[in-house]
């Protein structure tokens, strides 16, 4: 088992993730980097490929002056120093898939979207409305190219 993976992962990538965290210009700019990288990605004597990096958004359902969000808001401003509206995915589904979209306007193709919640039921019904709500909007503006079906 490689060292760095106990210990919490390559040093690189979570100095990455603390630099990058949050602003969708950002995250598009460390993947043209890496796209850019002379190695190729390969750090550590692995090859990461290209479709590997992402962006993680925290989502909700609401609004954000709703209490408990201000205790994660400040949390993020005083780890990164920015505006954690320009991380948060706060509102409807709309407004949801429009901070996608800023992701995926500056190069951005995958991601993991948390709910900022707390609690089980809380957690479970942002996530219910994010499958519900969001997908088919995510599905309608970013269709999956068709498969192509291999030569018999």
């Amino acid at each position: 088992m490689d060292r760095r993976l106990v210990r919490g992962g390559d040093p690189a990538h979570r100095q990455a993730r603390h630099r990058l965290a949050g602003r969708p210009g950002d995250a598009g700019a460390g993947q043209a980097r890496r796209r850019g990288d002379p190695q190729g990605g390969r750090r550590g004597g692995r090859t990461i490929d290209d479709d590997h990096y992402g962006a993680g958004i925290p989502f909700r359902f609401g609004s954000p002056d709703e209490p408990g969000l201000q205790s994660l808001f400040d949390a993020y401003r005083k780890r990164t120093g920015r505006d954690p509206k320009d991380y948060f995915a706060i509102g409807d589904a709309t407004a949801i898939v429009d901070k996608i979209g800023e992701f995926v306007a500056a190069g951005v193709s995958k991601f993991i979207l948390r709910p900022a919640a707390k609690g089980d039921d809380d957690i479970m019904a942002q996530t219910r409305r994010l499958i519900d709500e969001v997908l088919p909007l995510v599905a309608a503006r970013w269709p999956k190219p068709k498969r192509r079906m291999a030569a018999e």
